[in-house]
C-alpha cells in the first residue's frame, strides 16, 4: 500500500481514558481524550464502550490508517498493576481493531511507545518522567492536550505522520527540529 501524504491518520493511545489524534501529515491535527466507560464499569462494559467510540471516531474522521500505540507486555507491568487492568489493557487494542474492521477499515496498525517516545524526545525518556516529559514536549510544540493520554496521541500522530508521509514537513513541528539541531531540548 503507498504512502500517500493526504491519509488521514488516526491515532490511539488505547487506555480506559484512551487519547485519539486525527489529522493528515502537514495539517494541524485534532485530538482529546475520552474515558470509556465510568470508574466503576466492569472491564466488559469498557470493552463495548471502547467498540462504540472507535466507531464514532471512524465515522467522524474516516481514516485511511488507524494505528495504536502496541499494548505494553504484561511481565513489564507485573507489580505496577494487577491481572484485571493488565488483562483489559491487552484486550482494548484487539477490540477496538476487530471493530475498526467490521466498519471496513483495515489497514490498523500498532506503534511502539519506546520508539514514539525517542521519537519526540530524541533520547529514552527518564523513568517514571515520561508521561510529563512528552506533555511538555507537546505544549511546546503548541498543542494543548487535556491529559497525559491526549499528549500520548499527539506524540503518537507526529511519530506516525513520520513513518507514513517522511517527506511532508509538518510546520507544527519544526520547533522540535530546531531544538534537536542546536542540542537544546526543552
Amino acid at each position: 500500500m503507498r504512502n500517500l501524504p493526504q491519509r488521514m491518520i488516526l491515532f490511539l493511545d488505547v487506555a480506559t481514558r484512551t487519547g485519539w489524534c486525527a489529522g493528515r501529515p502537514g495539517e494541524t491535527p485534532e485530538y482529546g481524550s475520552k474515558r470509556l466507560a465510568p470508574e466503576e464499569a466492569p472491564p466488559v462494559a469498557i470493552v463495548a464502550h471502547s467498540q462504540i467510540f472507535i466507531r464514532e471516531l471512524i465515522e467522524t474522521f474516516r481514516p485511511n490508517v488507524i494505528i495504536a500505540e502496541k499494548p505494553v507486555f504484561a511481565g513489564a507491568m507485573r507489580g505496577k498493576t494487577n491481572h484485571k487492568t493488565t488483562r483489559l489493557l491487552q484486550c482494548l487494542p484487539w477490540a477496538m481493531a476487530a471493530t475498526a474492521y467490521h466498519e471496513k477499515m483495515f489497514d490498523y496498525r500498532e506503534m511502539d511507545q519506546a520508539s514514539i517516545r525517542y521519537f519526540i524526545l530524541g533520547r529514552k525518556p527518564n523513568t517514571g518522567e515520561a508521561k510529563e516529559e512528552i506533555m511538555r514536549a507537546m505544549e511546546a510544540l503548541g498543542f494543548q492536550p487535556q491529559d497525559d493520554n491526549a499528549s500520548d496521541a499527539i506524540a503518537g500522530w507526529l511519530y506516525a505522520c513520520n513513518v507514513i508521509a517522511p517527506e511532508v514537513n509538518p510546520a507544527h513541528t519544526t520547533p522540535l527540529f530546531e531544538h534537536r539541531a542546536s542540542g537544546t531540548l526543552f
